[in-house]
């Protein structure tokens, strides 16, 4: 096993990096490169060449796959594409490198920038996708010894006609047929995500998450947080996702805590959250820059929702929905993130910045991009206030009028949401909704 680091940057390097059997831990990712434009200078004090690889192929790749493909067609750039998969991140640990092996793991990096791969992207919901995202951090390698930024979205933008993704207004009067005998006291939540009973794809994919988070699956009778994951981040990546959204982000009138409960309850936070205290949000971070599939979704979450940040203010030039997305998109990972009561729309990430030392407001910072994060709480206000005006009167009647004494909070309609461009005060206080199989699967074909 071997290290490298640049200036900024350091990267493990392993000529046979097989580890574990979990598919993110074999893909391995690298760190980013110094400008090439001038070339880089390594700790050996000599001046690295920037000399390019261009790879065989017309026209831009479709993606990362078939631009790494034109690349290993390319002799050279196969060369530099196969000696940077021998290198992988070390941001936070390990010894500090030999400078020889700094310089060559650099400028393979260096060179591959000017093949086909320095351009591509990966789709959201791409087959291989994990593959996918190897090759383009050979490409683009980032993170540097404890660097906590997670670079640049390895994704391609949603399309720009992409807006506000709602349910079909029919299937809610599907529901409104059925006598409330057959299905109980239904608040909000329980009629929008029961949408999901009405889709034979939907029905399935919970079904598995369901059973993948079910107590005495893991040690000792209780759950297995490796098994629910997976199942969780599977239903969030193959669902509709008007069924997705209508689960996760269902309005909830002031104090209707049975329906906050059931939303807040919809990732199975008893199984999907690691047992025991919460791990320090700094900690949670790493492990999630360590992870491939992590770290990528952590990328695009701060493209499309910015860092909360008031002085980074939101992305501009972003479809509408593309914040939505890449919140649910870190759903399942190991930086899952939920509603914070059975109360309040507020989410936050399962961590604590106690026992961060010299580190506590950079930890408040990294805790504070998803609890205090504007552009996201904007995006789910919205989508929200979209779920509430789709549901029948008698429904609707629940909620105070935007505007009206009651409202918890304010939601900001903007660029395509239905309402006016204004701040309009919201009538819930948000929460989720449990994916107890058998409160929700009702009677599903």
């Amino acid at each position: 096993m071997c290290l490298m680091s640049s200036p900024k940057r350091l990267v493990q390097c392993s000529a046979h990096s097989k580890r574990s059997n979990d598919t993110t831990d074999r893909l391995l990712p690298l760190s980013r490169p110094a400008p090439a434009s001038h070339g880089v200078r390594a700790q050996t004090g000599g001046l690295l060449p920037t000399t390019i690889t261009t790879a065989t192929g017309a026209g831009p790749p479709a993606n990362c796959l078939e631009a790494k493909d034109r690349c290993l067609a390319d002799a050279t750039c196969n060369v530099t594409y196969r000696r940077l998969e021998a290198c992988t991140p070390a941001r936070t640990r390990g010894p500090s490198p030999e400078p020889e092996t700094q310089a060559a793991c650099l400028e393979a990096a260096l060179q591959l920038r000017g093949s086909a791969l320095a351009g591509c992207k990966c789709q959201w919901r791409m087959r291989r996708l994990l593959l996918c995202l190897q090759a383009y951090w050979a490409a683009h390698p980032l993170v540097s010894h404890g660097d906590r930024d997670p670079g640049v979205s390895p994704f391609e933008d949603p399309v720009p006609e992409e807006t506000w993704t709602v349910v079909d207004r029919s299937k809610l009067e599907q529901l409104e047929a059925v006598p409330e005998a057959s299905w109980g006291p239904m608040d909000p939540c329980l009629k929008l995500t029961s949408l999901c009973t009405l889709n034979p794809k939907c029905t399935r994919l919970r079904s598995l998450y369901g059973a993948a988070c079910a107590e005495g699956r893991g040690p000792g009778g209780g759950c297995a947080p490796h098994h629910c994951r997976p199942a969780l981040r599977g239903f969030f990546e193959r669902a509709a996702e008007p069924y997705t959204r209508a689960l996760l982000l269902c309005p909830c009138g002031p104090g209707d805590r049975r329906c906050g409960e059931r939303r807040r309850n919809t990732i199975v936070p008893s199984c999907s959250y690691q047992p025991g205290d919460p791990d320090n949000c700094l900690a949670l971070w790493d492990a999630c820059l360590d992870d491939l599939l992590c770290r990528s979704r952590l990328a695009n979450f701060l493209t499309h929702c910015g860092s909360g940040a008031p002085a980074d203010g939101c992305p501009r030039q972003k479809p509408p929905g593309s914040c939505l997305r890449a919140y649910m998109g870190m759903i399942g990972t190991v930086m899952t993130p939920n509603y914070v009561s059975n109360s309040s729309a507020q989410v936050a990430l399962h961590c604590t910045c106690q026992g961060s030392g010299n580190q506590q407001e950079e930890c408040q910072q990294l805790e504070a991009t998803f609890s205090k994060n504007p552009c996201l709480r904007a995006a789910m206000e919205a989508q929200m206030l979209v779920h509430w005006r789709l549901l029948p009167d008698s429904s609707a009647s629940d909620f105070p009028e935007p505007g009206a004494a009651g409202a918890s909070f304010s939601v900001i309609t903007h660029q395509g949401v239905p309402g006016s461009g204004a701040q309009r005060p919201k009538p819930w206080g948000a929460l989720p909704f449990p994916l107890l199989l058998p409160l929700l699967v009702l009677g599903t074909p």
